[in-house]
């Protein structure tokens, strides 16, 4: 099957067409917030969709990607949070020093397309995932040990922690119900992902 969260309309419409045009059938889960549909930073140019476009299951950072020399934080993630992050990142300045690979789809995973997207950042330190699910739900537990995988791949950090957790803790529940407290974690999640670089 595939597990995708696309983030960006053209996305969703090549998911869908690829879904149909394709010879085979597979089951396809969307996992995506009805919010990301409202969210006018979630736009796409119809030159997105134009002919010889296709879905992309990675997707690299297009502010960071202008000097990839400069970057010394990867944060990986999926979903909407990325939206959040790229404001944070912008207000506090740091368009040159994070990037944020967006992977939009979870399964299969794209290792090749992965290592082709973080073989560009070979100043990179630090290598990070960042969810809003607590930290035993989401994607953490799917995707560590294939992002770590990659890492070790291109030889970094051989013999240590690789891939470094920012998000919720464990939780029973996956959102506490209470907008002042989710804001608050939101909040701690967004801080966690910038910590340190300003």
């Amino acid at each position: 099957m595939h597990v995708v969260f696309p983030t960006t309309p053209a996305q969703y419409f090549h998911l869908l067409r690829r879904q149909m045009k394709r010879n085979f059938r597979k089951p396809l889960i969307l996992a995506g917030p009805k919010g990301l549909l409202r969210l006018s930073a979630a736009s796409s140019s119809l030159a997105d969709m134009e002919p010889g476009t296709r879905f992309q299951p990675v997707l690299d950072d297009p502010v960071a990607a202008q000097d990839k020399e400069k970057v010394k934080r990867v944060v990986m993630l999926s979903g909407k949070v990325y939206y959040e992050l790229i404001k944070a990142r912008h207000d506090r300045s740091l368009d040159q020093g994070v990037a944020f690979i967006r992977i939009e789809e979870l399964a299969p995973f794209p290792f090749d397309m992965l290592e082709s997207v973080l073989k560009g950042y070979e100043n990179a330190k630090e290598w990070v995932w960042v969810q809003e699910e607590p930290r035993n739900q989401g994607a953490w537990g799917h995707v560590v040990f294939r992002i770590e995988s990659v890492l070790q791949g291109m030889g970094v950090g051989r013999g240590e922690a690789r891939l470094r957790y920012v998000g919720r803790r464990e939780s029973a529940v996956p959102a506490p119900g209470v907008g002042a407290i989710y804001q608050r974690q939101q909040g701690e999640v967004i801080r966690g992902a910038l910590e340190g670089m300003y």
